[in-house]
């Protein structure tokens, strides 16, 4: 797993998967997020 992806993952759970919270988390533009959550296939668990 990737630093990137592993970043990505906890933004996400620290956020509760907002992704307007998450992207100002890791300094990345908000339109990014969802493709790089695409790309690392993310998903949420329940």
């Amino acid at each position: 797993m990737t630093v990137e992806k592993t970043s990505i993952k906890k933004a996400l759970e620290i956020t509760e998967w907002n992704k307007s919270k998450a992207a100002l988390m890791l300094e990345i533009d908000y339109k990014t997020l969802p493709a790089k959550i695409k790309g690392y296939r993310i998903v949420r668990s329940v």
